[in-house]
């Protein structure tokens, strides 16, 4: 009885088999680089053009003047506690230092916008238009407005920029008695005395925080 034996193939026929059914690999197109290289510095170009066009159309906003930041000065500057309010003009707002801190009033009644002017005998805020009134703190006391008065948020800054305390997202009263004054044990042993501390007073006129 006759055996058959199974002939294997080569090792190298199976290769040449095995490359010939594989699918060719397409040879890098020129003209495809060309256009993706294209298309991505286009890209760059716009978006660089884009961030141009918007610093026009969103200037940054005005350095020490109304919606900015504006510079009221040192904090061993201001005036003391139960002082009439400062008006800071060309930052559209008033500066009041009571026991509880500071803080600054928009200047304009919340009536109908008119600047109003304090009145040192009353004691009051009065708006000229219509005769509406406000406390020390921007309270309303008499019609016809109907809101407190705006406010405006307060910082104090070190020159170096450090923020050292600002007031909340309600522009409440910002503390300094603890700043101003400090027991200088060296010289004068238990007498307060005004300390010059590195310290600015800024008022934020961007980001006016509208009462109740």
């Amino acid at each position: 009885m006759m055996t058959m034996t199974r002939i294997k193939p080569h090792p190298q026929t199976q290769d040449v088999e095995s490359s010939a059914t594989r699918p060719p690999v397409p040879p890098i197109n020129r003209r495809h680089t060309i256009i993706g290289i294209l298309a991505l510095a286009v890209a760059t170009l716009l978006g660089s053009l884009g961030r141009m066009a918007m610093s026009f159309i969103l200037p940054p906003k005005p350095v020490n003047s109304y919606g900015g930041i504006v510079d009221v000065g040192p904090l061993t500057q201001l005036p003391a506690p139960g002082s009439p309010p400062k008006q800071i003009p060309h930052g559209r707002f008033w500066l009041i230092h009571t026991d509880k801190g500071i803080l600054a009033l928009h200047s304009s009644c919340t009536h109908l916008e008119c600047f109003f002017g304090w009145d040192s005998e009353q004691q009051l805020f009065i708006c000229p238009c219509h005769g509406s009134t406000f406390n020390l703190d921007g309270q309303v006391l008499r019609g016809p407005a109907q809101r407190n008065l705006d406010r405006f948020p307060v910082r104090l800054v070190q020159v170096d920029g450090t923020i050292v305390r600002d007031s909340n997202t309600k522009a409440m009263a910002v503390r300094v008695a603890d700043l101003l004054f400090k027991e200088n044990a060296q010289s004068n042993p238990g007498i307060d005395t005004p300390t010059a501390l590195p310290i600015l007073v800024q008022v934020d006129t961007g980001q006016k925080i509208v009462s109740p």
